[in-house]
C-alpha cells in the first residue's frame, strides 16, 4: 500500500468512526499515515536576536572558517540559536543566521528541516521525546512507545503537553537499531 493510499484509508476509517460506524478496522503500523513533513510553526515571534554572550560566541565560531566558507558554521550556529530560543528554531532566527553567514534563507531552512536535532516548533520545558519510526524499531515495539506519547503528551506529534513540560515526534533512524526500539529524550 502506498503512503497516499494508506493516508486515504485512514481518513475513510476516521470518517466512518466519526459517523458511528463500528466496523472500522484498527489502524496497524503499516497503514498509519507517514511521518509529517517538517515545517516551521505557524505562530512565529516578530524577531530574534542573539544575546551579547551568544553573539560573541557566534562571531568567534564563524571566524574559525576561512573566507568564503562561513556557511560551514550553519549547524553550530543553528544549535546555539535553538538553545537560546527555548529549544526550537523560529523563522526570524533562521533569517538572521542566513544573513550572518551570507547564505540564502532557503539553504539554512534546508539544514534546519533535514536534521531532526533542530526543532521547528515549541517543545516541552522538561523534555522532547523522539520515537524512531523505522522498521527495526517498529518490529520491536516502537508503536507502543508512540501510543504512550499520544496518550500522555498529545495525540499528535509536534505539540506540547497541556502542562507545557513535554513534547514528542516520530523521526527516522536514531542509529541504535541493535537496541530497538529506541526512543530519544532531550532533557531541557
Amino acid at each position: 500500500m502506498t503512503a497516499g493510499a494508506a493516508s486515504r484509508q485512514i481518513d475513510t476509517w476516521r470518517h466512518m468512526a466519526h459517523h458511528g460506524a463500528t466496523s472500522a478496522p484498527p489502524v496497524s503500523t503499516s497503514e498509519r499515515a507517514p511521518m509529517a513533513v517538517r515545517r516551521l510553526h505557524p505562530d512565529q515571534p516578530a524577531s530574534f536576536a542573539f544575546t551579547p554572550e551568544n553573539l560573541e560566541w557566534v562571531k568567534a565560531t564563524i571566524a574559525k572558517y576561512p573566507p568564503g566558507k562561513q556557511a560551514s558554521a550553519v549547524i553550530p550556529v543553528l544549535w546555539r540559536a535553538q538553545e537560546q530560543n527555548d529549544g526550537w528554531l523560529s523563522e526570524p532566527a533562521i533569517s538572521l543566521i542566513a544573513e550572518m553567514l551570507g547564505m540564502a534563507k532557503i539553504r539554512v531552512l534546508e539544514v534546519a528541516t533535514f536534521y531532526t536535532m533542530f526543532q521547528l516548533s515549541p517543545v516541552g520545558k522538561k523534555a522532547h521525546v523522539q520515537v524512531c519510526g523505522t522498521t527495526p524499531c517498529m518490529l520491536r515495539g516502537a508503536e507502543a512507545i508512540r501510543e504512550v506519547c499520544e496518550r500522555k503528551i498529545h495525540p499528535e506529534p509536534h505539540h506540547v503537553s497541556a502542562d507545557g513540560n513535554f513534547s514528542w515526534e516520530e523521526v527516522e533512524c536514531l542509529g541504535c537499531c541493535t537496541n530497538a526500539p529506541r526512543p530519544c529524550s532531550a532533557p531541557r
